[in-house]
């Protein structure tokens, strides 16, 4: 099995304060037949310095320096220097258990695996764990298994508990990582929020095969610095993602088409989950939302959507103020919309 290199990413930007913890926890893997390729998106702090002075002192480790553009552009850079054959991205402020590698890899070299799914945590700055992935499945699946435990929407709108759409909780054959031409998979470099998901169901076209196994060896760091904690940063985070998930439902339907409608279903509870959770209610993000559902539903209106059109209209007081007025006015206008759209 050591004979089975695996090439370890890391898209670095103005990391210098938590890289070395995540830097540690790969090269001290029982597993180490690496390498680890650290990409410094052009950062600004000490970053640069130290990811030098850790190649320094180990011969598994490459550095790339390169301007600065964003993460799916580093991990690119990643994919195309990496020399093993099998594929990790971790997140410069996280870290991993020290047999993660070597548990994972035995399992996908024994099963012939294009992909291997394994658990996680969310992790404070106190180290207090939160398990993501205790319902998760353990076993081998193929496709169908793959995306369904893929397109899981963690905890929300019916989703499965369990690995959800993330590139830093699964390794890849990397031959598994090219298309029908012979060219790698990459990352859309033109999108900012729920890249990975997408790039995920591109690569997932060539996945016949997966190892699943839900003990949490990644530890996912929640940094409060980039808690969202203003209404434009909540709009803006959720509307980008529910935009990816559309496109994800549409790239999927072209070659599982079960697997797409599930996603769909469980879609249709999640966008509807972020205007329950805005922090105000504004009509422009409800009618983008609505927008939304209304792309992922090919211009259709699901009964579950009409309900709760009907329930944010009896739900508006009598003596509303300005901002309830408003939000009456818009209801009424998407409802119209949909209307349109239903007799269209």
């Amino acid at each position: 099995m050591e004979d089975k290199k695996i090439s370890v990413i890391v898209p670095v930007y103005n990391a210098a304060k938590y890289v070395q913890t995540c830097v540690d926890s790969i090269l001290n893997q029982t597993y180490t037949n690496l390498e680890l390729i650290l990409v410094d998106d052009g950062s600004k702090d000490e970053s640069p310095a130290l990811l030098d002075e850790i190649k320094s002192k180990d011969p598994r480790v490459v550095v790339i320096h390169k301007e600065n553009g964003g993460v799916s552009a580093a991990r690119n850079d990643g994919i195309v220097a990496s020399t093993g054959e099998y594929i990790h991205f971790i997140d410069s402020d996280d870290w991993l258990d020290k047999t993660c590698y070597e548990d994972m890899i035995s399992l996908m070299v024994k099963e012939d695996a294009d992909v291997a799914y394994f658990g996680w945590s969310k992790d404070n700055v106190y180290k207090t764990a939160f398990v993501q992935s205790k319902e998760g499945f353990t076993g081998v699946g193929g496709q169908s298994e793959i995306l369904k435990y893929m397109l899981s929407l963690v905890g929300v709108g019916g989703g499965y508990v369990s690995y959800g759409n993330y590139v830093w909780n699964k390794i890849y054959k990397k031959a598994s990582l090219k298309d029908c031409n012979g060219n790698f998979v990459l990352f859309p470099t033109d999108v900012n929020i729920a890249e990975d998901g997408l790039w995920l169901v591109e690569a997932a076209k060539n996945f016949k095969k997966g190892v699943f196994n839900k003990t949490p060896y990644y530890h996912y760091y929640q940094n409060p610095d980039s808690v969202m904690n203003t209404k434009e940063k909540y709009f803006k985070t959720r509307l980008g993602s529910e935009s990816a998930h559309v496109k994800m439902v549409k790239i999927v339907e072209a070659y599982n088409k079960e697997m797409a409608d599930l996603h769909k279903e469980v879609c249709n509870s999640f966008f509807l989950s972020h205007i329950d959770g805005a922090p105000e209610k504004a009509p422009e993000f409800i009618e983008a939302v609505f927008n939304n559902l209304i792309e992922l539903n090919d211009g259709k209106c699901p009964a579950s959507l009409a309900k709760k059109y009907a329930a944010l209209l009896n739900n508006v007081p009598k003596d509303a103020g300005l901002l309830n007025r408003k939000l009456v006015r818009m209801a009424v206008k998407v409802t119209k919309k949909i209307d349109k759209k239903r007799k269209g």
